[in-house]
């Protein structure tokens, strides 16, 4: 039965029938000029949402012959992303294949180039404007651990989500431990007269809310500062405390022979310690959690920010090439236990699973000692 809506004149009501949207570019469009149409009140408040992109693209795998591109990308004033696919509900394609297509671009997700992300946003919004001073460093520092971590929401959005699609999204939703998965029906309904009032109705589907396991469902963590004592005593509570003794021993080495002074970080969900020299980070070890592998331990560079400082004859490629020249490369690659490695890629990720023996321990220092020296 179709639902209807009425607009109360003085005493008299006029009925507001619901109108399906004529094409699928209209609700894109409603979307992309009002991010907060599928938004929930995750951490127990409202959260401003911030639209990156419409039709951002993405590269197709290599067995595709062509690109394709999610309808929204979004993004809260925590930095979450927020991926957002847009269906018709008589479009027949709103049911496994939009789930397909939504996955496909959740896997690619943890390699987006976050400076790109923030140049598109920029486009968006006047980010001088004191209402967007939270969109900083800090801000956009958050939108790539999230991303790296493979935290973020699934959203499909349609005037009407059928049964078929919403018992996909609780399935997906209940499955999946760090990553909230929902549905927004967003209805229109319009008088039939030539006032041109709209009213719309926004519903949520999906149960992030009420699974504890879901970061949507607790309250926002104070953010921290994690002591080296702290960090490790967080191995052992991850589980992680078979790597603690490696990761001493590469952190003593870069004290010892490359001058690295390691210094609290601080953060909430991915705690890090960070090694710097000459009063410039070198390299970072940090604890997160990733949707392939589970809770990780890993040192990190910046590809970007390290090569003015190594030298004129350094670049990202070979900052890449002398961080990954450990004889465990591809095997580690295979296993997702190396990320960020492509150009499009500012930091670089090295599980401390992937020095799966002493060899490859041994050259991964020998690179770490060359790039020392080099900042001297």
């Amino acid at each position: 039965m179709d639902r209807k809506m009425y607009v109360l004149n003085g005493e008299l009501v006029k009925e507001m029938p619901e109108h399906r949207y004529q094409e699928e570019a209209d609700l894109q469009k409603l979307i992309a000029k009002n991010p907060n149409l599928v938004a929930r009140a995750w951490g127990g408040r409202d959260h401003e949402i911030y639209l990156i992109s419409r039709e951002l693209k993405s590269q197709a795998a290599e067995d595709e012959g062509n690109a394709f591109s999610l309808d929204h990308l979004l993004v809260d004033d925590e930095g979450v992303p927020i991926l957002v696919e847009v269906k018709r509900s008589t479009d027949t394609r709103i049911r496994r294949e939009v789930v397909a297509q939504m996955l496909d671009y959740a896997c690619r997700a943890s390699s987006w180039n976050v400076e790109g992300l923030k140049e598109l946003l920029q486009e968006n919004y006047d980010v001088s404007d004191a209402e967007y001073s939270n969109l900083d460093d800090t801000f956009w520092s958050k939108v790539e651990a999230n991303l790296r971590s493979e935290h973020f929401r699934l959203v499909f959005a349609a005037d009407v989500i059928p049964d078929t699609l919403r018992i996909l999204i609780e399935f997906l939703d209940h499955s999946m431990e760090h990553i909230e998965v929902y549905g927004v029906e967003i209805r229109q309904f319009k008088t039939d007269d030539a006032d041109d009032t709209v009213l719309l109705s926004s519903n949520i589907v999906g149960n992030s809310l009420n699974d504890p396991r879901k970061p949507a469902a607790s309250q926002k963590l104070p953010t921290r500062t994690w002591t080296r004592e702290e960090f490790f005593a967080l191995l052992d509570e991850r589980g992680l405390s078979s790597f603690a003794e490696l990761a001493e021993e590469i952190m003593n080495y870069l004290s010892e022979f490359c001058g690295v002074e390691w210094v609290s970080g601080v953060g909430t969900q991915y705690p890090a310690l960070h090694g710097r020299k000459n009063g410039m980070r070198f390299v970072s070890i940090e604890i997160g959690t990733r949707g392939y592998t589970g809770d990780y331990c890993a040192f990190n560079f910046n590809t970007v920010g390290l090569p003015p400082a190594l030298g004129e004859s350094w670049d990202a490629d070979r900052i890449r090439k002398t961080v990954l020249s450990f004889s465990a490369v591809p095997w580690a690659k295979e296993r997702s236990l190396i990320w960020g490695y492509s150009e499009k890629n500012k930091w670089l990720y090295v599980d401390l699973r992937a020095l799966r023996d002493m060899d490859c321990v041994e050259t991964f220092k020998n690179a770490l000692l060359e790039m020392a020296k080099a900042m001297n």
